[in-house]
């Protein structure tokens, strides 16, 4: 009896265990790094789309090392698109399995890369199949098909190569969100969703992180012309995109009680410390509430993280210059903003 009973709960783990193991294998992981050890290579051909700059230098904002290979060192433009651009690289020059991403930029056309010029497609193959994370956008999805590695992969692109990616194996997606499938990233309307597929990179990369920013110590300084200036020490995995104090007034002599004042800290790119130097709030006495932007679009709003009296100088009992120096106790932590998309 106690064998069977032993025997009975060897079954029941194995039911309950060894299913989730073949899900968590087949889902697969991503190991986390920091996005400026991101490297990532741009292939480009002529017809290139009008969107080749602001994608790149997303690319660059990112923190990744950015390497672009062509099949000539001159490309030129779409027809909506007059510029000229120069490859880092030639297709020949690359070994493509040294990158953590391959990209493959839009455009009108892909002739160079479709008829495997330099064996171009054979190397999106081999690094596909060393686990790269490989992307591309609307148009250029036709050359993964090509290079056969979204056989069994969900995918969405511009809908006139539809049959291509089925024949490729692929189950194909008309005009939705960019998707992950496996170590295969795509993406259908360029214009559209153009920061989504920013997301799906780097999540699929694994650089991707929504952490709330940390506020360490708030200062805020009082002088004789009646300025203050307010800083604020925060520490983020990744850098943050912008940061604003909003200004609410608890009290005054004055009944009116205005709106909210906005104002943009810029950073000093010194030991994480975000500063402003402001002069126009009536008198009164304020909170301050703070609105983070990180990297990746997350937006957090701090509120109540310090308090600020604005008046006249000689009324206050600190002296002419006044230092506050206070750490956020109560400080309520609200995400308002998640720029996140279901991807299939």
């Amino acid at each position: 009896m106690k064998i069977r009973t032993f025997f009975s709960i060897i079954l029941l783990i194995i039911l309950i265990v060894f299913p989730n193991t073949i899900k968590d294998i087949s889902q697969g992981t991503t190991t986390k790094i920091s996005t400026n050890d991101v490297t990532i290579l741009v292939l480009m051909d002529n017809n290139f789309g009008a969107n080749y700059l602001p994608m790149l230098n997303q690319f660059d904002e990112f923190g990744w090392t950015v390497d672009t290979a062509g099949p000539v060192e001159t490309l030129t433009g779409c027809e909506y698109n007059s510029a000229e651009f120069e490859v880092d690289y030639l297709f020949s020059e690359i070994s493509t399995s040294a990158y953590d991403c391959i990209n493959i930029l839009p455009g009108s056309s892909h002739e160079n890369l479709m008829a495997n010029q330099n064996n171009i497609l054979n190397k999106i193959k081999t690094a596909s199949d060393t686990g790269v994370i490989i992307s591309a956008w609307c148009r250029a999805v036709r050359v993964l098909a090509a290079a056969n590695v979204i056989n069994g992969k969900n995918v969405t692109g511009h809908s006139d190569y539809a049959s291509e990616y089925a024949a490729a194996g692929a189950t194909f997606f008309s005009n939705v969100s960019p998707i992950i499938s496996g170590n295969i990233v795509t993406c259908s309307s360029t214009q559209f969703y153009l920061r989504e597929m920013y997301i799906a990179m780097t999540q699929a990369i694994g650089c991707y992180e929504d952490t709330e920013p940390e506020i360490g110590i708030i200062e805020v300084q009082a002088f004789e012309n009646l300025s203050r200036l307010l800083t604020v020490n925060i520490t983020d995995e990744s850098k943050l995109r912008d940061v604003k104090a909003i200004l609410n007034l608890i009290s005054s002599d004055d009944d009116t009680l205005p709106p909210p004042i906005a104002l943009a800290l810029q950073d000093p790119e010194m030991d994480n410390n975000y500063s402003v130097l402001f002069t126009e709030p009536d008198d009164g006495l304020y909170s301050v509430d703070l609105e983070i932007t990180d990297l990746f679009w997350n937006e957090y709003l701090y509120t109540n993280i310090t308090t600020i009296v604005v008046g006249d100088i000689n009324k206050l009992s600190l002296g002419i210059i006044i230092t506050i120096i206070s750490f956020p106790i109560f400080v309520s932590i609200v995400l308002i903003k998640r720029k996140k998309c279901s991807y299939k």
